[in-house]
């Protein structure tokens, strides 16, 4: 599909202070550079695998003077020239003439698009890294944000010279000057949505979803496909609008209850079914992989992000395209990907990060947000972002992030259905909870839910394949699926309790050996006592970590050596503080 804008798959766009014009990744041949007549700009791209003439379209608008590109979801209405609203699409423009260049990120912020500053140029990159490894300051708020709840808050990063931004904002560069960033005002679009009957969004959501589907490339796809309710109905939306997609599961074992419910799902649909699944393949590689996972996210999140990475690794081909079900859990029932706030031993860190840390509470950072500026704005333009970056910057180096449910029209709909639902007016962290418990037990209301109202309107073979713990799209609850989930729901409480209680540590891993149906793709706790053990005795006791300010080293030998002699349980301080310290010695 053509657009006024050419789809690339990643930019950097450099504006120089001074007259030195360095060579920019000048060692990496998949990317062509463009500058502006004075030489001062610089204009990097990677073309997108996915356009077979991305390069000759690249040099013909070069030679015009205008670069309009969008990063991401091509496929959008608004990522052409006269649009602009996009939810899974960055635009960018670059004036070779004039010397300036502008990118626009989307409603929920993906592709991210990065800002870096220093005394000589200001640049953006979107979605990846800047390519320089010039060490900077660490941010130490960064640090904190990421230590409590997993990742950055409000457009930090890691560093100090690197920052995200913000959904539905703008940056430009000009030589001599500093990057600008501006928030982009809202266009009030969504304001017709308000007087529309709940019945009447429901159709209309149903409506927006298809019409994404429909749009989906699907040549050289693959679809991730789970046991839930978001991948299963963007599986069926696909499906409905022609398009037949191979599906992926990832598991911790081949009997695991999501690869199993997926792959009699693809099995009823004449469907190309793959498990990949993390056994001792994926342990024995487990070092590499985080270190190329920091890499990519900077850090955050880089070790449960080696999930993805290997996922991609064991794929028969590449693929250039991965559709799955992301934003299908915000958008369709308003959904969180976490409420958990990690409980530290701050011994090991120094002063100023224990500082920082004690202004932290251990509760969800969001929900105090969303009681302040409402619901779904916190949602869509804060929870998805800062939870997502990790996972769309690793995830775009290998292939484009596409998902039907990062649809403007779906996003400004669920919108208007959650300003008038009392469950979302004064969110607490219990009430998320028990949604959430709702939703993985029986589902969510099917008058309320338009995945469930599409699953079972657009009926397709395989419609009495449970979801989740064995419930129905269209109701009820399965009672053949009964003895499969039950053993999933008991090795889940079974991996609760192991990790509350040192004392049933040892019994409650021979009980989920025995289940034989894992409820975890990685079991964490072990990979790092196992593994992990010399890796992050090598990571966090090395001397780029200790020359970083950030930790004591007595508290943090100490800390190591109870853990790893299983003295003290220390895993979500020591897992947490390895991704840090791996994020550290990727800049170096």
């Amino acid at each position: 599909m053509r657009t006024d804008r050419i789809p690339v798959k990643a930019v950097w766009a450099t504006a120089y202070s001074k007259d030195d014009f360095p060579a920019i990744r000048a060692d990496d041949s998949h990317t062509l550079q463009f500058t502006d007549r004075s030489s001062r700009l610089s204009i990097e791209v990677e073309p997108a695998p996915w356009v077979s003439d991305c390069v000759a379209r690249l040099q013909q608008a070069a030679a015009s003077g205008i670069l309009q590109l969008v990063v991401g979801d091509y496929t959008e209405p608004g990522a052409s020239a006269k649009g602009g609203r996009c939810a899974n699409a960055a635009l960018i423009e670059a004036d070779l003439v004039a010397g300036r260049a502008r990118a626009t990120s989307s409603l929920v912020g993906l592709p991210p698009i990065i800002v870096r500053t220093d005394s000589q140029s200001s640049s953006f990159s979107c979605p990846l890294l800047p390519s320089t490894k010039t060490p900077s300051s660490v941010d130490i708020d960064g640090i904190a944000d990421t230590l409590r709840w997993g990742h950055p808050l409000d457009g930090r990063t890691l560093y100090k010279d690197l920052a995200l931004v913000p959904p539905h904002s703008s940056v430009t560069l000009e030589p001599g000057q500093s990057a600008t960033v501006e928030r982009i005002s809202a266009t009030g679009a969504s304001a017709s949505y308000e007087s529309m009957s709940e019945a009447e969004i429901l159709e209309a959501q149903i409506a927006a979803m298809l019409s994404a589907a429909a749009r989906m490339p699907a040549s050289d796809a693959f679809l991730s496909l789970s046991g839930g309710l978001d991948s299963r109905t963007a599986l069926v939306a696909l499906l409905t609008q022609g398009h037949k997609v191979p599906c992926v599961s990832m598991a911790g074992s081949p009997y695991a209850l999501d690869a199993r419910i997926a792959r009699q799902f693809c099995a009823e649909n004449g469907l190309r079914h793959d498990i990949v699944e993390f056994g001792e393949d994926f342990i024995r590689r487990l070092p590499d992989l985080a270190r190329q996972s920091a890499k990519l996210t900077g850090g955050v999140a880089c070790l449960s992000q080696t999930i993805d990475l290997y996922l991609y690794s064991q794929l028969n081909h590449a693929p250039t395209i991965r559709i799955s079900g992301h934003l299908g859990n915000q958008v369709g029932r308003g959904g969180v990907e976490s409420i958990a706030a990690a409980s530290l031993n701050e011994q090991i860190f120094s002063e100023n990060l224990r500082h920082a840390l004690g202004r932290r509470p251990q509760q969800p950072w969001f929900v105090p947000r969303m009681a302040d500026a409402g619901f779904a704005s916190v949602l869509f333009e804060q929870e998805v972002h800062f939870w997502s970056v990790a996972n769309y910057m690793l995830g775009s180096a290998n292939a484009l992030q596409l998902s039907p449910y990062a649809d403007v029209t779906l996003l400004e709909l669920s919108t208007a259905a959650f300003s008038r639902d009392p469950r979302f007016i004064n969110p607490t962290r219990a009430s998320i909870r028990r949604r959430d418990m709702r939703h993985r037990l029986v589902g969510p209301p099917r008058e309320q839910s338009f995945q469930r109202t599409l699953l079972t309107r657009h009926a397709v073979a395989g419609n009495n394949v449970p979801m989740n713990l064995g419930w129905r799209a269209r109701g009820g609850w399965s009672v053949r699926a009964a003895p499969i989930t039950l053993r999933f729901a008991a090795d889940a409480l079974a991996n609760k309790l192991g990790k509350q209680y040192k004392a049933l540590k040892r019994p409650m891993t021979h009980v989920s050996q025995a289940l034989g149906t894992p409820s975890e793709l990685v079991a964490w706790p072990e990979m790092m006592r196992g593994p992990l053990r010399d890796f992050a005795y090598d990571i966090l006791l090395s001397r780029d970590i200790a020359e970083s300010g950030l930790f004591e080293a007595t508290q943090l030998r100490r800390t190591l050596d109870e853990h790893f002699e299983a003295r003290t349980d220390h895993h979500s301080t020591l897992f947490r503080a390895l991704e840090i310290a791996l994020g550290l010695a990727s800049r170096r």
